[in-house]
Parts: structure tokens; sequence; C-alpha cells
């Protein structure tokens, strides 16, 4: 072969190999200023980078779908959160991407308490999540703050005794919402005040461990 064409085919490899490397760098340094922005709540920052023709170009349509999601929950924007949810509905994700919005609606719904909106992603996570741990979580949150259940009492009082102390404190929250549900607000009291227990407990830890 010519020399002269081994060297061009070597330049366009070292071309095609730079642009690649050029493409992470910056998808990474504009990843991360979206990220920046969103978690500093500069939401009109963050809109206006998204407009950028550059970073369209950059940022996968997924990813700015979802940071724009998140700044609407972040802003309390209830419409646009839940014509955002809608669009997602409409196009074709992978599975990896399917989850983080059934997780994040479970979670953003659950938290408004609607019913509907909560079971619908609720039912979604039931199918496709695979580890059995996550899918118990998710249906236990379900049955105490939807369904008003105490389903899980027994468990979660057994996961207590050998849950981590940064864990206690959550379960023990559940627990009382559980008896609360029940009816029965003596016991509903106890665990709120055990809750509350762990809760100062752990930030006096994390503030002795600084």
């Amino acid at each position: 072969m010519d020399k002269k064409w081994i060297y061009i085919a070597i330049a366009v490899v070292a071309v095609v190999a730079l642009t690649e490397v050029l493409h992470r760098v910056l998808s990474s340094h504009y990843s991360n200023k979206l990220m920046k922005q969103l978690l500093t709540a500069d939401f009109d920052g963050m809109f206006m980078t998204l407009e950028n023709k550059f970073v369209q170009y950059l940022i996968p349509p997924f990813n700015r779908d979802y940071l724009k999601l998140n700044a609407y929950i972040a802003q309390n924007d209830k419409k646009k959160a839940d014509d955002m949810f809608k669009a997602f509905e409409t196009k074709y994700l992978n599975a990896a991407q399917k989850e983080a919005v059934n997780t994040k609606g479970f979670f953003y719904y659950l938290s408004l308490e609607e019913k509907g909106n909560t079971r619908k992603y609720h039912d979604a996570l039931m199918e496709t999540l695979k580890d059995e741990n996550q899918k118990r979580d998710i249906d236990r949150l379900f049955n105490t703050y939807i369904i008003k259940g105490k389903k899980y009492l027994k468990e979660t009082l057994d996961e207590i005794e050998s849950a981590p102390m940064e864990a206690k404190g959550q379960l023990e929250a559940l627990v009382a919402k559980m008896y609360e549900n029940d009816g029965n607000e003596e016991e509903c009291d106890k665990h709120l005040d055990l809750a509350m227990m762990y809760q100062q407990q752990l930030a006096k830890e994390n503030t002795e461990d600084k």
C-alpha cells in the first residue's frame, strides 16, 4: 500500500478518535453544569443551557427531558410535571429509562397522595423490578400511605431490630403510620417518639463525625 494512504488512514482514525474524546469531554462538562444548576435551583439557567443547540446535540433527549421533569417537581409546577410524565408515556424508553420514570412517578405522586397515579407507577414497578427487596419497599410504601393498610407491620417491626441506625428512624415512622391506619393512637405516638429519637441520635453522631 502507498505510504500516502497509510498516513491518510492514520490521520482519519486520529480525527475520529479525537472527535469521540471531545464529545465525551464536552458531554461531561455540560452534564455537570446542568446537574449543578438543578441542584442549586438555578432553573432559569438550566433551561437556558438546555435551549443551547450544541447542548441538544451533546445531551440525549431523554436526559434533557428527565432534567426538566426534576426541575418542574422542584418548582412545584404540577401541571408541567404531569405533562412531562404523560409525554414520557408516548416515547420509546429502554428498560433503565422506564424504571427511572416509573420510580420518579411513584415517589412524586406518593408525596401528593394521589391514589390513581401512585397505583399506576406502583403497578408498573411491580412488573419490571427484578430486586425483590426493592419491590417489597415500593409495595410497603404503597400499602401504608395509599391503601392505608398495615400489611407489613410485623415484618417492619422485625426489621427495625437489625436495621442500621440511619434506617431505624424511617422504619419507626412507617410503623407509626401503620398503627395510625389501624386506629391505635397509643402505639402510633410511641413509634413516632422512637422515630424522632433515632433521627436526633443520628444527627448527633453525624455532627460528632465532622
